[in-house]
């Protein structure tokens, strides 16, 4: 029973982190997904219409903010509208009117660290907090041929010698790992009754394994029986 309910304890926890898991990486891909178009396709075709590409798009007519500046807009906006759930875009290189655009904290910079190395392109956590898990992702956000040449010829750009695969920040979504009454589905049943057909199956064998022994137990001590009498005799 304790072999069971350990089991069935790994199994739930495993369910958990899977689950935010996947939540975090579909999270971090969607927004992904959209700055790569907003980059390759809008940001071009509102150049040669005359527009201007900026960071205070809001006081300047005529304007669109930078795909950076649309990330951190887009991630604030989902991060109101749902519950736990937080996105931040920072780098180790902001640029000046970013005065939060560097690491807030350990986990941050750890990941900085982690992921400017290009050894890796995602970097996780779990953390403990207010007594709920919280599931901490980032991913690196890679240069590409236009964010190299826009951060390359800006004037207020903090670093002007990028290279096409360069990292340029880190992208980091926090998500609530599900409760227990989320995580207790068919899997899990499943599991827990496959452990315990196991658990009963192991008791039956051990039942038929235990009778057979106290047979041949019996069996030994008719034949010392016997011999001694052979033996008296």
């Amino acid at each position: 029973v304790v072999l069971v309910v350990f089991q069935v304890a790994r199994v739930v926890s495993d369910i958990r982190y899977s689950t935010a898991l996947e939540a975090a990486t579909s999270y971090s891909a969607a927004i992904s997904a959209v700055r790569a178009y907003y980059s390759s396709t809008v940001v071009p075709a509102a150049r040669d219409a005359g527009a201007t590409v900026t960071h205070d798009y809001q006081d300047r007519k005529g304007s669109i903010p930078l795909p950076a500046t649309l990330t951190i807009e887009l991630g604030e906006q989902v991060s109101r509208a749902s519950d736990g759930s937080r996105f931040r875009l920072y780098s180790g290189f902001p640029f000046p009117w970013r005065t939060d655009g560097g690491p807030h904290d350990a986990f941050e910079r750890a990941a900085l660290d982690a992921l400017s190395g290009g050894k890796q392109d995602r970097y996780v956590e779990v953390e403990s907090r207010n007594g709920r898990d919280i599931l901490r992702y980032a991913q690196a956000v890679v240069m590409g041929p236009t964010c190299v040449e826009c951060h390359n010829t800006r004037a207020d750009s903090p670093k002007r010698d990028w290279k096409v695969g360069d990292v340029r920040g880190v992208q980091s979504v926090q998500i609530p790992m599900p409760g227990l009454g989320i995580v207790a589905s068919a899997r899990v049943y499943a599991n827990f009754a496959f452990m315990i057909a196991g658990a009963i199956g192991g008791l039956f064998l051990f039942g038929f394994l235990l009778r057979r022994l106290q047979a041949m137990h019996a069996a030994q001590n008719d034949m010392l029986s016997l011999a001694e009498q052979r033996n008296e005799e």
